[in-house]
């Protein structure tokens, strides 16, 4: 199952799939801004050779123009909600924190109570 929702500066997908196989994304970036959130499954996101590990109910964002893979840990259903976006997109109190991510630091991550 997919669905997407395209707004001016922002893309946002819903998206459930099954997964037998390890690589789910080879290396690639984006022009804008991505958040993944992992609603069902356990993956690995690497960022320019920087491993971050996802699971249920958790959240990253990865700035513009960082190469990054998507690798599943576990094989079995894989539950995501992924936004790409502008700056412009983020609320005026956040810019700070979303212009601080760089190469060195090139995420953060926050666990979702609900999502």
């Amino acid at each position: 199952m997919h669905h997407d929702f395209q707004a001016q500066k922002c893309f946002i997908s819903y998206a459930e799939s099954h997964t037998d196989t390890r690589m789910l994304w080879e290396s690639h970036c984006h022009a804008q801004y991505e958040m993944i959130a992992v609603l069902e499954g356990d993956v690995n996101i690497t960022l320019d050779g920087r491993l971050c590990r996802l699971r249920e109910h958790q959240v990253i964002i990865i700035p513009p123009l960082i190469y990054h893979t998507v690798s599943a840990n576990t094989a079995g259903a894989y539950k995501r909600i992924t936004a790409l976006f502008d700056l412009c997109s983020v609320p005026q109190v956040l810019h700070q924190d979303f212009l601080s991510l760089d190469a060195q630091t090139p995420s953060f991550t926050a666990t979702a109570t609900q999502l």
